[in-house]
């Protein structure tokens, strides 16, 4: 299995009304990681994918 992230900065616009908006976050169960909590992420399926 592969993964991909891609990161397309824009202004925004389309997503005020969910991403930026921590009632619908809280609402539909979407956390937002930190920068460190991203990383760490990444690291341990890095690491998941070399054992596989």
């Amino acid at each position: 299995m592969t993964s991909a992230l891609a990161v397309i900065p824009d202004t925004g616009a389309n997503y005020l009304d969910q991403i930026y908006d921590r009632d619908w976050l809280s609402k539909n169960n979407v956390k937002l990681l930190t920068f460190s909590e991203l990383i760490d992420k990444i690291r341990s399926h890095d690491a998941e994918m070399v054992t596989k």
